[in-house]
């Protein structure tokens, strides 16, 4: 197992054990450790060149793919392509490629070599293996026995018609695929990757079998397509789902607990939030913490915030120091919305109340503004405006100051 150890140059490049964008190479059939240290620069793995693609990320073999920090493990399958390419999520300009390339011949180019052969009896290796070189070539059996008591590799599809029994450990680099017999395992299997089946038989994983990995009890249902879960489940350790997930009922989150969605929620009603931040559809009663809307927001009542006495602290009243003098009110194209408007430059009224502007010039994320702050600060200038007025009238009553 080889470990490559990827940091970041701050946002304009991924380093690959050290190299700028580095080109990294891979062999099909090894696995791999991708040690990632890129926090808030999500690694993944695509088969397109370019920016970040949801429609074309590569999952085969890989898991923890878009890891910030951690380690994305690669087993590369034999069926890879050539090429495939690393992106940021957030960055186009950090990527680059991935090549994959199967490995080379090892072994004892002295041994006996044979073309076709056939062997009607039976085919006694003492103390070697058998390597097929071809890799052009299968190793396909009959219908009789096959006993293997030693180590042997298949680089190749190993294709068998009759039963296989293994009474020591099978080691498995690349897929097994059945297309209509049964795996039978008396005793315990372990799967360090992925096990993919066509078809499940109802009831063919016991509910004792998936309580130990940490789900409450319950009853499930499993067909070629889905699996349903008809009682309540539970559980304590990390679920990733690939697919498409359906709750037709309450689903509850504990508060230590967060939910990840790369992709895509749709509500029945044809709301949406996409992996991008992007809220498509009209929203009924909701609470956010926070919210940027891009684009139109509209609300049938009014838009209020939060303004109890009970949650403010140190209350004071403005004075002649809050004004609007040193503010410089601006018109300008904005390029989110790509339509024109009128404003402040953030970090221009930061400077004078940073209590109204969130974030920092520069920082990873666009700084906004409170205006509704800036109005509270104009009524405070009508009120004092009115004040020195009504003071000028009582001083000279008989030249009015309007």
């Amino acid at each position: 197992m080889s470990t490559i150890n990827i940091t970041t140059s701050g946002s304009s490049a991924y380093l690959i054990d050290g190299v700028s964008n580095g080109t990294i190479s891979l062999v099909r059939g090894n696995t791999y450790n991708l040690v990632i240290n890129a926090s808030s620069h999500p690694f993944w793995i695509q088969t397109v060149d370019g920016g970040y693609s949801s429609g074309n990320l590569y999952s085969s073999g890989v898991t923890n793919n878009g890891a910030e920090t951690g380690t994305i493990t690669f087993v590369v399958p034999n069926d890879a392509p050539n090429t495939l390419y690393y992106v940021c999520f957030f960055h186009s300009n950090m990527q680059g490629t991935i090549n994959i390339t199967s490995s080379p011949w090892v072994s004892d180019l002295t041994a006996n070599n044979l073309n076709s052969t056939y062997i009607t009896d039976y085919l006694d290796v003492s103390g070697g293996s058998i390597t097929i070189r071809d890799p052009s070539h299968n190793l396909i059996t009959g219908t009789g026995d096959v006993s293997l008591n030693g180590t042997t590799t298949f680089a190749k599809p190993f294709i068998y018609n009759a039963d296989l029994s293994l009474n020591k450990r099978l080691f498995v680099v690349g897929d097994v695929s059945m297309v209509s017999g049964r795996l039978y395992v008396a005793n315990n299997a372990t799967i360090t990757g992925r096990l993919y089946v066509a078809n499940y038989k109802t009831g063919s994983i016991s509910n004792s079998a998936i309580n130990s990995s940490g789900a409450g009890g319950g009853t499930y249902t499993i067909n070629a397509t889905d699996t349903t879960f008809s009682s309540d489940m539970s559980y304590n350790n990390a679920i990733k789902l690939n697919g498409d997930v359906s709750l037709n009922s309450t689903t509850q989150i504990s508060a230590a607990t967060t939910l990840k969605v790369r992709n895509m929620i749709r509500f029945n009603d044809g709301t949406s939030i996409s992996s991008t931040n992007r809220v498509d559809g009209i929203f009924k009663d909701s609470s956010f913490n926070a919210m940027t809307v891009i684009g139109t927001f509209t609300s049938p009542s009014a838009v209020v915030t939060p303004s109890d006495y009970r949650i403010k602290t140190n209350v004071q009243t403005l004075d002649e120091t809050h004004i609007l003098d040193k503010l410089r009110p601006v018109a300008y194209y904005q390029t989110q919305t790509e339509c024109n408007d009128i404003g402040f430059i953030a970090h221009e009224l930061q400077e004078h109340y940073p209590e109204l502007v969130y974030g920092e010039k520069d920082g990873p994320e666009m700084q906004a503004v409170d205006y509704n702050g800036i109005l509270v600060l104009l009524i405070n200038e009508i009120q004092r405006l009115k004040q020195f007025i009504k003071d000028a009238n009582a001083v000279q009553p008989d030249q009015t100051v309007e």
